[in-house]
């Protein structure tokens, strides 16, 4: 192409997509990488263990995606660019669990391989459990039409599903190995104290609850109401040059997004009723047919082929038509379903298609997916936390605790006037559920731990104290990866759910570490009677 040529056309742009993403990948997993070893760096009492973090879930993340290329499958390349960094953000968790209940258990005069048992049989229920609330969400995003979604959800599963696998088989031998070197490379994390965190939760209990309940309503009401873009021009990078070409060529030749019927076996007076039919359509600017334009009394052989061959081939008829306004305004739309309604018929050949008919069919789709997703992954997530706690009250606790925290997230983006793409609408919802319910269900089995030997005011404030470091850990990793994703990837539906996953892993540990223990407090008495097994109020030591 000479400088003053240009290629323009969703291929076009696709391609180049594909193209800045494989060039982003490697950057943007370093920066991610790096930002975590940061975090954890600060966070973990020894400068050695972030490595063997790294080193466990690096080898989850190669089997992973290894795995695709042996079972002779293929990623998208959206998942493909961020599948690495994504993974390591949001199973990062399961090994900072079993690190912490670990020392703890050293510090209590264990030695390593009775301590590393003992933490493994404690911890074992919050990681699997957690582990299989993140892969149903990832799977409940994989049943997306869409094919992104399918595509990123399922490998998504399939990597938390190998990440636990290693954090549970791998790791443990490198904490027992490598002690020596971590307790010679120890140094005091950077973590905010604690301490009085349970205090002020268990003497608050009844204000926070009602705090819960306040911030609730206008969070839903937000995400309620937040506009959802289903433009997929915006999803592409404006800096990319056939996007930049396209902008140019509207501006100059005020281009008309367009859409087409395809006919067969009508005949000509046939054709140009419908031409004329299709015009008087409010929302239509055109038509433009073989017919119309040659006339119906000349015969085919006397067509230049340069014209023929735009409208006509193998017996099949092309229309087009061109819209008033652009393709996703609601008169566009409100003239597909006048077309397929009053001019197609269903007993004879006439397709309604073209770019235009395409976007509008995926955001028709993509409206089922907000509302059959978002059941799907609330009810995946809870019957799996209603299983793991023998409970019919705590997955209703924990779960709200989340979406609350998912609904508080989504809210910004309304109270701030602007709109959210469809993906990361469903995305979000699915994926800081399944990642984020993990730090709930640390707590909640932490607190059923100590309400056996404490009643419920202490066991609350323990818990509470011990977990709180595990989760504000795990939530600035899961925020880190994300930042480092968001920085690096100038896709615009990458970059926008990432900045959002960072945001909402901050939230939800918030939520989990002050909303949920309060939370836990008041209805402990409700647990013991909807739980099996759940440790009874009156305790020795109450």
């Amino acid at each position: 192409l000479t400088e003053n040529q240009d290629i323009i056309g969703t291929m076009v742009t696709t391609l180049e997509v594909q193209e800045v993403s494989e060039k982003e990948k490697i950057p943007m997993l370093l920066v991610a990488v790096a930002l975590v070893i940061g975090v954890l760096l600060i966070t973990m009492p020894s400068v050695i263990t972030p490595f063997l973090f790294l080193l466990t879930l690096g080898l989850s993340i190669l089997y992973n995606m290894g795995l695709v290329y042996f079972m002779g499958g293929r990623m998208s390349y959206i998942t493909s660019s961020v599948v690495a960094a994504l993974q390591l953000g949001v199973t990062m968790d399961y090994c900072i669990f079993l690190l912490h209940r670990f020392e703890e258990e050293t510090s209590r005069g264990l030695n390593l391989e009775d301590a590393m048992v003992k933490a493994l049989s404690r911890t074992i229920t919050a990681i699997i459990s957690s582990s299989l609330t993140t892969v149903a969400g990832f799977i409940a995003l994989g049943l997306m039409k869409v094919e992104i979604g399918a595509d990123l959800g399922f490998t998504m599963a399939r990597g938390v599903f190998i990440s636990v696998i290693t954090t549970i088989f791998v790791l443990p031998s490198l904490l027992i190995v490598c002690a020596p070197l971590i307790k010679k490379l120890r140094h005091r994390p950077l973590l905010p104290a604690f301490s009085r965190l349970g205090r002020m939760v268990s003497r608050f209990r009844i204000p926070i609850f009602i705090l819960l309940i306040m911030i609730a309503i206008p969070a839903w009401y937000g995400q309620s109401n937040l506009e959802v873009s289903y433009d997929m021009e915006r999803s592409f990078p404006q800096s990319l040059p056939s996007m930049q070409a396209l902008s140019r060529f509207r501006e100059k030749y005020d281009l008309a997004d367009s859409a087409n019927l395809i006919t067969k076996g009508l005949e000509p007076w046939e054709t140009l009723a419908l031409d004329q039919q299709i015009r008087s359509i409010p929302g239509i600017r055109s038509t433009s047919s073989f017919f119309s334009l040659v006339g119906s009394g000349i015969p085919d052989i006397f067509v230049p082929s340069a014209v023929s061959d735009r409208f006509y081939s193998n017996d099949y008829y092309n229309m087009s038509i061109t819209l008033q306004e652009k393709s996703n305004s609601p008169v566009s739309e409100a003239a597909y379903e006048e077309i397929r309604q009053s001019v197609i018929k269903p007993d004879q050949e006439m397709y309604l298609t073209g770019q235009a008919i395409i976007d509008y069919d995926m955001r028709q789709l993509c409206k089922k997916d907000l509302t059959f997703i978002d059941w799907i992954s609330v009810l995946a997530v809870g019957l799996i936390i209603a299983l793991a706690f023998r409970s019919l009250s705590i997955p209703v606790l924990l779960v709200f605790i989340i979406q609350v925290a998912i609904w508080i997230n989504k809210s910004f983006a309304f109270y701030a006037g602007n709109n959210m793409y469809y993906f990361s609408v469903i995305a979000l919802g699915t994926i800081q559920l399944g990642a984020t319910v993990d730090y709930a269900i640390l707590m909640t089995t932490r607190f059923q731990e100590e309400r056996l030997n404490y009643p419920p005011r202490v066991a609350i404030t323990r818990a509470t104290n011990e977990c709180a470091s595990s989760i504000f850990t795990s939530a600035l990793t899961l925020c880190a990866a994300m930042i480092g994703i968001g920085l690096m990837n100038s896709l615009t539906l990458v970059k926008e759910l990432a900045m959002l996953l960072a945001r909402g892993s901050i939230i939800s540990m918030l939520a989990v570490s002050i909303l949920l223990p309060a939370a836990l407090l008041l209805l402990d008495p409700v647990f013991s009677i909807t739980s099996l097994k759940w440790p009874s109020r009156k305790n020795p030591k109450a």
